[in-house]
């Protein structure tokens, strides 16, 4: 894989998040984002990384990546749905649901 090449990592970070190995994805995602800050998908990396996050039970930081995503892109559903994340001790909850920071 190109070291410096911000969609390979993209993917490696979705693949290893949705099989089992997310911490690794998450490291992946990060230097994505670093890599191409400016990337049109940004949103989807965002997605990707607030699930990985989750997965990881890292609630607050999961939700701070969804806040991010529907910051920068509003009309983007998919951060919305990262947003419902439930938090396990209070089912039916959203966690941190804030779409007007």
């Amino acid at each position: 894989m190109t070291p410096n090449l911000a969609s390979a990592h993209d993917m490696l970070g979705a693949t290893l998040i949705f099989s089992g190995r997310p911490k690794e994805g998450i490291a992946a995602l990060e230097k994505s984002i670093r890599l191409d800050p400016r990337e049109p998908r940004l949103a989807h990396r965002l997605n990707r990384l607030a699930l990985g996050l989750y997965f990881t039970r890292e609630y607050a930081a999961a939700v701070e990546v969804a806040n991010r995503a529907i910051r920068s892109y509003p009309d983007f559903p998919l951060a919305v749905i990262a947003m419902k994340v439930v938090h396990p001790g209070k089912p039916g909850q959203a966690v941190g649901w804030d779409t007007q920071t």
